[in-house]
């Protein structure tokens, strides 16, 4: 603890340039801590959404912090992150190939392997593999079609995490500053 007494008028000008010199490091290291925080609360915010967003978990293990001179980033980079948080209006149809890999993993909710048996029996050439990816490629571009004309809801996963963490920042910036030592 740094004394300083009364009529020091130098002693408290040098106490004072070194805490406002200190001050913006503390700040940095606050935002850095309430950067951590929405990490964290984003994550949580995701698995209590309504649908879930999560197909192979990698919207959710994508979000990061990238610390910065005068905070920190969060941010994701998965290629649906824009439609999650923000969804897809209706209008436009989404190129169905992009949607193949997702019908193949979630094959069980629409029956593919059902509807494959089906189409080798009509042609007794088509291989399983084939076979599936036809069957694949429908849904796909069934869903394709739906997505195009209802769109997709927004999940405002970032929006409403960011809301929960903005009431706690004043209190660890605060908490940062009470920590400084001249």
């Amino acid at each position: 603890m740094t004394v300083v007494k009364s009529g020091d008028a130098a002693g408290l000008a040098d106490l004072i340039r070194r805490l406002a010199e200190k001050a913006p490091q503390a700040v940095v290291k606050g935002l850095r801590e309430s950067g951590l925080m929405l990490q964290a609360e984003v994550q949580a915010t995701t698995s209590r959404s309504k649908p879930v967003p999560v197909d192979v978990g990698q919207y959710k293990a994508s979000w990061t912090i990238s610390p910065k001179t005068d905070g920190a980033w969060v941010g994701n980079n998965s290629l649906q992150a824009t439609f999650v948080e923000r969804g897809r209006r209706a209008g436009k149809t989404p190129p169905s190939d992009a949607l193949v890999p997702w019908v193949l993993r979630h094959w069980r909710d629409f029956d593919i392997r059902k509807k494959a048996a089906v189409l080798r029996k009509a042609n007794k050439k088509l291989s399983k593999t084939t076979s599936k990816m036809m069957v694949a490629k429908q849904v796909a571009i069934g869903l394709a079609i739906a997505i195009g004309k209802r769109g997709i809801k927004p999940r405002w996963v970032l929006r409403r995490a960011l809301s929960n963490v903005k009431k706690r920042i004043p209190t660890i910036l605060r908490k940062a500053v009470q920590e400084l030592k001249p």
